[in-house]
């Protein structure tokens, strides 16, 4: 098949799902936005393929998500962009994920123009994360652009050849939506294995930042809406007497902003900030971690599984997870006893199981084995381009979950409250 996989964020497991499919031998066409400022895959690493054709695409000036109307005219651009690529390069089917819905609706018409098949890849539910935030800032018209925008989701998801969710959570949405269930997917997301492997403590990047010797609390990633930086700042101040603690915040974003100005007026020696880092920096990065974290606020609940998480798992470390029990991410690291998780809320919890794993190393040593265990038996590359596959050859709801072996059945009945798979 011709595939284009458009990964508007350019995440790593996306990329590698990319090179799996040309393996295979398909020829993919892999699109990711090059202008946006969040942790890339290792683009300029990708193996090269006769069968592979990898893309930034470029519009002609960066532009702040802040400021609407020019964002709006920009993420037109971008959108008239990928147009033009489908249109040339003619694809059977194309997969979309982790995109603004403006952009989205353009790349849904190109496909439709071009004859391809459009699937939906939904990371997140957009129109419902922007209902939980935006009426904070815009009491009265954030609550209307949140419906507004929940309509647009609701219609794109619904004239798809098919969604493809991340976790079976998403499905009582999708019922409540009025999705066909023969065409809801579930495909959880994973890390690539090979390229985030466990390394020596005492690496390279953890030389050159001083932290050798050191016990290192790293969070890494992007700090956005959907998390409370508060929680790093206190774990640092409650761990400030101690000279060889570190917290170190490998991240962009609002929440990276708000730290770094807080630093600003309020020293916290032990509180570090790194910007965000190349993809090839991230095994070392992840390495010189005594504990690798995680956050996600309770209003996110489980309509964002952050994938961080399972990079994290790749890098067989101990974790301690800030966030709702119920997600995903979060089942996950319980159910194969790879760190710690607890309410968001409770930074006294935050902290007590943060003091807990630096100072218990027969623990640390025991999760951190579970923990690439888990990935090793889960993130099976050639496993998932199968599921994909499937999906684009029209097999009805396919169920891939890294807990159980993949369903496949035309027999189908999605209920608000599960889904409901007879063989």
């Amino acid at each position: 098949m011709r595939i284009l996989i458009h990964d508007y964020a350019g995440h790593p497991f996306q990329l590698e799902l990319s090179q799996e499919l040309a393996r295979r031998g398909h020829e993919i066409l892999h699109l990711h936005f090059d202008g946006l400022p969040t942790p890339k895959a290792g683009f300029d690493q990708s193996p090269a393929s006769s069968n592979l054709t990898v893309r930034g695409v470029r519009i002609s000036k960066p532009f702040d998500k802040a400021k609407l109307i020019t964002r709006y005219l920009k993420e037109r651009e971008y959108g008239r962009a990928v147009s033009r690529e489908i249109t040339a390069f003619k694809p059977g089917a194309v997969l979309s994920a982790n995109t603004p819905l403006g952009i989205q609706s353009m790349i849904m018409r190109a496909s439709r123009n071009a004859r391809a098949k459009f699937y939906f890849w939904m990371q997140d539910f957009y129109s419902l994360a922007l209902q939980r935030f935006l009426p904070k800032r815009l009491p009265v018209l954030g609550q209307l652009i949140g419906r507004y925008y929940e309509s647009v989701e609701r219609s794109q998801l619904r004239r798809s050849d098919g969604a493809i969710f991340i976790t079976a959570d998403f499905l009582n949405i999708a019922s409540e939506w009025g999705l066909k269930a023969q065409r809801c997917h579930v495909i959880e997301n994973w890390a690539p294995l090979l390229a985030i492997q466990p390394r020596n403590q005492e690496n390279a990047w953890a030389q050159e930042h001083g932290l050798v010797g050191k016990r290192v609390l790293v969070y890494s990633g992007t700090l956005g809406m959907k998390h409370n930086p508060m929680l790093l700042w206190e774990l640092a101040e409650r761990t400030g007497h101690m000279p060889d603690v570190v917290v170190a915040v490998v991240s962009s974003g609002p929440g990276a902003d708000f730290l770094a100005s807080r630093l600003a007026t309020t020293p916290m020696p032990n509180l570090r900030l790194f910007g965000t880092q190349p993809f090839s920096a991230l095994p070392d990065i992840f390495a010189s971690a005594t504990v690798l974290i995680g956050i996600l606020e309770r209003s996110a609940g489980v309509f964002s599984v952050p994938s961080k998480i399972l990079s994290y798992l790749c890098a067989g470390r101990p974790l301690l997870l800030a966030m709702p029990r119920q997600n995903l991410a979060a089942k996950i690291v319980m159910q194969s006893e790879a760190g710690l998780v607890v309410d968001p809320e409770n930074s006294n919890a935050f902290f007590h199981s943060a003091m807990e794993l630096l100072e218990n190393s027969v623990l640390r040593k025991s999760m951190s084995a579970r923990a690439r265990a888990y990935a090793e038996s889960a993130f099976d590359i050639k496993s998932i381009a199968v599921q994909i596959e499937r999906v684009l050859a029209g097999y009805p709801a396919i169920w891939h979950t890294h807990q159980q072996k993949t369903i496949v059945s035309p027999d189908v009945r999605l209920s608000a409250a599960s889904l409901s798979i007879v063989e």
